[in-house]
């Protein structure tokens, strides 16, 4: 059975299209994962956290490493990254409750969990699952219950696969900072800032870099799942992730 640990992130709270995204790995893939990033840090001096709001001209090379390192891992089978976007200007989140916005991205983050987390892994896998540490998922670890309830309604499996919903500090994480890179460049492009004058070069750069590596025509069609060998829109056949 073994354990698929799960750790997802948003992005653009404030933009036309927000995003949720997850990486999943093996529970024996991770210390693959975190010596190839270990590598990319130590050669490009990285001493701070990694993420897209840090991407300028002089560490433009450590980030593409990361996006490159991640579809490596995609390409291999050894990781699956999941987004769903969202026109978070057209909703009234109001209808969230006094925490608005905020609640909003919280929602997204379960549905992420229940469609895509349990979903995919649930039915043969354990699940470990680390959101970056915030206010809009400082409510999950206490779903845990509700998750995996929802979870054997709506997928049909007798388990409880959620373990454990623990919320990491990304400055800490690196798989979070992995993920981050990836979810920030993807949902620049969905909002067009590679177009925009004043994104910086470096930026403009990274998203469509990061766009043409998925292979897809398009990121307006959602939820989008890269899997191994062929980068496509939701395919629930998905392979298991490799533990090695």
């Amino acid at each position: 059975m073994g354990t698929i640990f799960y750790y997802c992130d948003e992005s653009s709270f404030h933009d036309t299209h927000m995003a949720v995204g997850g990486l999943a790995v093996h529970e024996d893939a991770i210390p693959y994962i975190l010596g190839e990033i270990e590598k990319i840090n130590g050669d490009c001096n990285v001493i701070n956290e990694v993420k897209w709001e840090n991407a300028k001209k002089r560490r433009a090379n450590t980030h593409m490493y990361y996006i490159d390192l991640l579809f490596r891992l995609i390409k291999e089978g050894r990781a699956h990254f999941h987004i769903r976007f969202a026109p978070f200007n057209e909703y009234d989140h109001s209808r969230s409750g006094t925490l608005r916005r905020i609640a909003t991205v919280g929602k997204m983050h379960y549905q992420l969990l229940l469609h895509r987390a349990l979903r995919f892994y649930g039915s043969s896998s354990d699940l470990i699952i680390h959101p970056d540490n915030g206010d809009c998922t400082a409510e999950l670890p206490n779903l845990v219950g509700a998750l995996n309830f929802d979870g054997r309604n709506k997928h049909g499996f007798d388990r409880a696969p959620i373990k454990l919903i623990e919320c990491r500090n990304s400055e800490f994480e690196p798989m979070l900072q992995l993920l981050d890179v990836t979810l920030g460049a993807l949902t620049a492009h969905r909002n067009e800032r590679h177009k925009n004058p004043i994104t910086s070069e470096v930026k403009k750069e990274l998203a469509e870099y990061t766009f043409g590596k998925t292979e897809l025509l398009s990121l307006e069609r959602f939820p989008i799942t890269l899997r191994r060998n062929q980068p496509r829109r939701d395919n629930f056949d998905i392979p298991r992730v490799r533990s090695v």
